[in-house]
């Protein structure tokens, strides 16, 4: 009987020990957290960390941000971040004998815009493009008529009329190091475009080196082409209405019974010139309206040959090459035309 008593004892006082044991651990606080605000952009700034428990301490384990504890609040600061990746950290929380870490994020730096491209008025205009950037940037841009001036995440892109033939280009660049940037290109047309008429008349032939003759443009297709007269033969030279014009080759007149054609010629190298079609020179238009310029160029045709001017070559009524063509200048290299008002 009294060995029964004694394992009755033994069993009670187990129970009552484990009773208090569950009760002294409900009565001991986690170290828990109400809130975590540490994602940052490269620009930093300040977060926070709410935690459930008194006398917390905390700790930074990267140097590029700081903690405070305030009561039940951790405030967290991340300085800029200056490269394109992003960063971690930790903060590392104890009270007592207990001990939490909150991860710390950080994204990395860039820049980017909307639009990326624009295009102004030519009479004079004024566009804005949005900046998108944690850090002020510095502004560049590439041209003196191009004025850029940046307002809060604003910049504002002005330019006066575009008094050229042509549409001129250039670039605003927005950086925060040499790394990080962004381009915006920006196109204007001309205030007034280059037309049809305004390329009509007198023009200064140029080539060789320093020869000149003048040379007339007068209407062959409106819009499409024009009789150039002047040189040794008379020739076609087309059109665009982008202002540009091109030197084709062609059947430009008569020798004898020869058939004399401009042929385009790529002066140097092994002296190839070519009468197959499509191939030729052409030339944009540059200067002012009252100082024209064309200097022309291979039209990219041919291919493996850069044509460089163009030759008067003689052809018999089969199509059989005959030879240069005697009856005046026939070499016509590295050619240029100019008006001037």
């Amino acid at each position: 009987m009294k060995k029964i008593f004694s394992l009755l004892i033994m069993t009670l006082c187990l129970f009552l020990a484990g009773c208090s044991d569950n009760e002294n651990d409900s009565n001991i606080p986690e170290l828990g957290i109400e809130s975590s605000e540490v994602i940052f952009g490269a620009g930093g700034g300040e977060g926070s960390i709410t935690v459930v428990v008194p006398n917390v301490t905390a700790k930074a384990d990267k140097d590029w941000f700081t903690v405070s504890v305030s009561g039940n609040v951790v405030k967290v600061v991340a300085s800029e971040n200056r490269d394109v990746n992003g960063r971690t950290g930790q903060v590392i929380l104890t009270s007592g004998n207990l001990k939490r870490t909150v991860p710390v994020t950080q994204y990395g730096l860039s820049i980017k815009t909307n639009p990326s491209e624009i295009i102004l008025a030519g009479a004079g205009d004024e566009q804005q493009v949005e900046i998108i950037c944690d850090i002020p940037v510095k502004v560049e841009a590439s041209d003196s008529w191009i004025n850029a001036t940046q307002v809060g995440d604003t910049l504002i892109v002005k330019a006066g009329a575009n008094e050229a033939i042509k549409t001129r280009k250039g670039t605003v660049k927005l950086s925060v190091t040499e790394n990080v940037y962004a381009v915006i290109s920006v196109f204007q047309d001309p205030a007034k475009p280059l037309s049809y008429d305004d390329l009509l008349g007198e023009w200064d032939f140029n080539y060789g080196e320093g020869s000149s003759v003048k040379v007339t443009l007068t209407t062959k297709t409106r819009n499409e082409s024009f009789n150039v007269t002047g040189l040794s033969m008379p020739f076609v030279m087309k059109y665009y209405t982008n202002g540009s014009m091109e030197i084709l080759k062609q059947d430009v007149g008569k020798s004898g019974t020869n058939t004399v054609r401009l042929c385009p010629w790529e002066v140097s190298g092994d002296g190839t010139f070519t009468w197959a079609d499509g191939v030729g020179l052409i030339s944009e238009p540059d200067g002012t309206r009252n100082d024209l310029i064309y200097t022309f160029v291979d039209n990219g045709v041919y291919g493996e040959k850069e044509m460089k001017g163009f030759i008067l070559w003689m052809f018999d009524g089969s199509g059989s090459s005959v030879g240069e063509y005697k009856g005046g200048t026939s070499r016509y290299t590295y050619v240029s035309m100019e008006k001037h008002k």
